[in-house]
Parts: C-alpha cells; structure tokens; sequence
C-alpha cells in the first residue's frame, strides 16, 4: 500500500496524522503534493520518509481562481500520477490521505474491487484505487 497526501500547509495536526501512519506503516511509499507553489515540503517529506512534489499551481476546492479553477480531470491526474509513482515503488494500493485522518491499525483484508471510495458529506473522494485501476 501506497499513500497519497495533497495539502498546501504544514500544521501540528498534519504531523500528528502523518506520525500516526508511520507508526502503523513505517515503510510505506508516500506521496506528498504541495497544492501549489514551490518548493514543496522537502523538511516534512524528509521526517516522515516521503517523496516530495510540488504542483505548479493551486487547485483546492475553495479557490476557484482561473485559469487553475478545481477540476476533477485536474485532480485526477494528480492522483494518477502518484499512483504511477507509487506503483513503480511495488504498491498494489492507493490510498488518498487526509491530513485530518488518524491510523490505529493496519489494514486487515485488502478491497477486492478496483476502485473503493469513503467518505463522510464534506469528504466524498477519499478512496483506494489498485493498480489496474490506473493502467
């Protein structure tokens, strides 16, 4: 299992999520996406064993400034790309990170679907995607 963690600052309570993944996956490949703007958390990435990304440019949902406004095709080539990244580090799994989500156990039984998505009515696109999924 891979993760994926797309934020655009670094807070006590994001370290406090990311300790807690590590804690239960230690050696986990981790993507971290900058939302805009260089350089990307190279300290944070560097602590928590991540790999660093910067985006060229902002898309978080309560921008909407153009040209970049929030597009799902946007977002889902951010993701994408991650988990091609993630897939070359020998991930089978996906998995999109809050930075408000704690982890207190490791993932019992792997999805048997392709895409699985999780949320609650302000998150609805938090998900898992294996590897065929993103072929």
């Amino acid at each position: 299992i891979a993760f994926f963690l797309q934020t655009n600052a670094v807070n006590a309570g994001l370290e406090f999520s990311l300790a807690s993944l590590r804690r239960v996956y230690p050696e986990a490949p981790v993507y971290l996406l900058k939302d805009g703007g260089e350089p990307p958390f190279v300290d944070l990435a560097k602590w928590i064993g991540a790999h660093a990304v910067a985006a060229g440019y902002q898309t978080h949902l309560a921008q909407y400034k153009y040209p970049h406004n929030f597009t799902c095709e946007g977002h889902l080539e951010r993701i994408a790309a991650a988990a091609r990244w993630a897939e070359a580090q020998g991930a089978t799994f996906l998995m999109i990170w809050e930075e408000d989500t704690r982890l207190s156990r490791a993932i019992q039984m792997p999805p048997e679907v392709d895409l699985l998505t999780q949320g609650n009515v302000a998150n609805t696109h938090a998900g898992a995607w294996s590897r065929t999924a993103w072929l």
